[in-house]
Formats: C-alpha cells, structure tokens, sequence
C-alpha cells in the first residue's frame, strides 16, 4: 500500500511539472515565416537590392555632360559689352546608343546577381533552420528522458531495502542519469549556438522561448 501511496505522489508531481514548464508561452516559429523575413530583413540581400537600384537609376535616360557657362567682355572702340556664354557637348547617338546599352546590360547582370545570392542565402537559411529544428527535437526527448528516469530512480530509491540486486539496480540508474544530465547540458549547449545561428540571416530575430514548427 505504501509503494501505491508513492507512485501515485510522483504521478501528481509529474503532472506538475509538465502543468508548470506548459505555463511559458512558446514564441513559434514556422520555417517559411523565417524565410520571409530572411528575404526582407537579411543585410545581404539588402546590400544586393540597393545595388539594384542604383543599376536601375543608371539605365534611365541620357547621361550627358555638364552644360559650361561663361563669362564674356568685348570692346569695340569705346563701346564694352558684357554676355554669358553657355555650351553644351552632345556625343553622338551611335555613341548614346552605345552607353544606354551598357546601362541596360549593367542592371540586368546586378538583378541576376540578387536572384543568384538570394537562391544561396535563403538555401543555407533552410539548413539553418533544419539544424535549429532537428536540434531542438532531440534536446526535448533527451529532457524527457531524464525527467521520467529521474522519477524511477526517486520510486527506486524509495522501495530499496538490503536486497542487493536491487540496489545494484539502483546504482545503474544513478550512472544513466549522470550520463544523461551530461548529454542533456551538451545538448543545450548546441541548441543555443544553432539558435543563434538563425540570426546571421535576420540580425533583429527574438530568440526567447523560440521553438521551431
């Protein structure tokens, strides 16, 4: 009746325990959310669409030089007249031509480049995802393990009496519990140098209780 007594005791606070850790809202994250903000928010990219642009502004219109102005003084006799000179050099339009398609061959190279670099960033983003995901899974089996394997070792320790078998049983529980609070520690260790990865694609991402989906 007493071993039912503490089974049933370590049951409820099993309950708990679980009850408590659900209170903390999870901050979801889905992976083609990620990737949406990898897309508006990664610096690279980013650098990529400005010179986009700027190849884009190149392209409209003629560029000509600077129109000259200058001053003029002529005398005649007695007679002083003063006038403003203005010139202005136009290239030819072969030449126009010419330049207009550069321009045009210029912005088509830069928007090629920003597809090329976003199919890259956005590919090694997913992996970084995935690293994120499957490491987080395995971090909670762990836990979970350690958790119901540290309740059998409470129950085991309760019932142990002078029976020897039993407590060679219960040694073996307290070396796969030190073996899993180890793997347990490391895990978190990785889990929190791959979250942080996430952040190379978007700098401003909050990792508190980040979780993937």
């Amino acid at each position: 009746m007493q071993k039912f007594s503490l089974l049933l005791a370590y049951f409820f606070s099993a309950l708990a325990a679980i009850a408590a850790n659900g209170m903390e809202e999870p901050k979801r994250l889905i992976k083609e959310e990620f990737l949406q903000r990898v897309r508006n928010e990664n610096p690279e990219l980013i650098i990529e669409r400005a010179s986009v642009e700027e190849a884009k502004a190149r392209e409209v219109g003629i560029r000509l030089s600077s129109p000259m102005v200058g001053y003029m003084r002529m005398t005649e006799g007695e007679d002083t007249r003063n006038g403003i000179e203005i010139s202005q050099s136009i290239a030819f339009p072969t030449k126009l031509v010419k330049e207009q398609e550069v321009r045009e061959n210029e912005s088509s190279l830069q928007q090629k480049k920003l597809e090329y670099q976003k199919g890259v960033v956005l590919a090694e983003a997913s992996k970084s995802y995935f690293s994120f995901w499957s490491t987080y899974e395995r971090n909670k089996i762990v836990k979970e393990k350690l958790y119901w394997l540290k309740q059998h070792h409470q129950i085991s320790r309760a019932t142990t009496r002078s029976d020897s078998s039993a407590q060679l049983h219960l040694l073996e529980i307290e070396s796969e519990v030190d073996i899993l609070e180890n793997e347990v520690l490391i895990s978190e260790t990785y889990l929190t140098v791959v979250k942080n990865n996430l952040r190379i694609f978007v700098p401003d991402l909050n990792l508190a209780f980040l979780t993937p989906v």
